[in-house]
């Protein structure tokens, strides 16, 4: 089983994935992690993943287009025909 990261924090999932029954999963191959930095996939030079929150307020919002060219670069690296499922793991604000 393959599981492909997206996070601004690499390290945090890479410590995770070697502990516990999680790290002997991956251990054993019986699963495998890649972690992918929305930062690789910026089309600005300052590697700026923010944007405004719509409608002012606190809080930060991810640019759209990092993240959609990080799915877009792991999806080319998938050698299946299988249809393959995407969770999105977000904080919603507090109101």
């Amino acid at each position: 089983m393959q599981f492909d990261v997206v996070t601004i924090f690499p390290k945090v999932i890479e410590a995770w994935s070697n502990s516990g029954v999680c790290g002997k999963a991956f251990e054993k191959n019986i699963a495998q992690l890649t972690c992918w930095n929305p930062r690789n996939y910026v089309s600005d030079t300052g590697g700026s993943l923010d944007d405004r929150p719509y409608g002012g307020g606190p809080g930060m919002v991810m640019l759209a287009s990092p993240l959609k060219n990080t799915i877009i670069a792991i999806k080319k690296t998938l050698h299946s025909t299988k249809k393959i499922k995407l969770f999105y793991f977000l904080q919603l604000g507090k109101k």
